[in-house]
């Protein structure tokens, strides 16, 4: 591939397999982006993390095994770098809160219409932050 024709890499870390295979449908029609990596909870994702080194993160805040911001924490810590999306059920801004001082450059809602979640991976990418829900 040419320089700069490279499409992102995005890792989506998502415990429910239905949403998980949405965003992952999401993120492979956009031009420019695909999914390198797929985990349903902590520690695959920190493997795949290593593993992929992935542009981005996406990464659901309630995750099996432990705490999404737990994830996010790890992140910061090891890979200061990656950019982080927060997902969340929750629109409490007490989240957005939360998951910016544990390292997310991004937070967004569940209840977002899908290009919304769009911006907000190219925002975080970009190396912008960005918060809605």
């Amino acid at each position: 591939m040419r320089m700069g024709s490279q499409k992102k890499q995005i890792l989506i870390a998502e415990d429910h397999p239905l949403f998980r295979a949405m965003l992952v449908q999401l993120v492979e029609r956009e031009l420019g982006m695909a999914v390198c990596g797929q985990a349903d909870n902590v520690k695959d994702a920190l493997t795949l993390v290593e593993r992929t080194q992935p542009d981005a993160a996406i990464i659901d805040l309630t995750l099996d095994g432990a705490r999404g911001f737990d994830l996010i924490k790890e992140i910061s810590a090891r890979h200061a770098s990656l950019p982080v999306l927060a997902l969340s059920m929750d629109t409490d801004r007490l989240y957005a809160e939360r998951v910016f001082r544990a390292g997310a450059k991004g937070f967004i809602s569940k209840q977002e219409p899908p290009a919304e979640v769009i911006a907000a991976i190219r925002a975080v990418i970009a190396g912008q932050t960005y918060s809605r829900g």
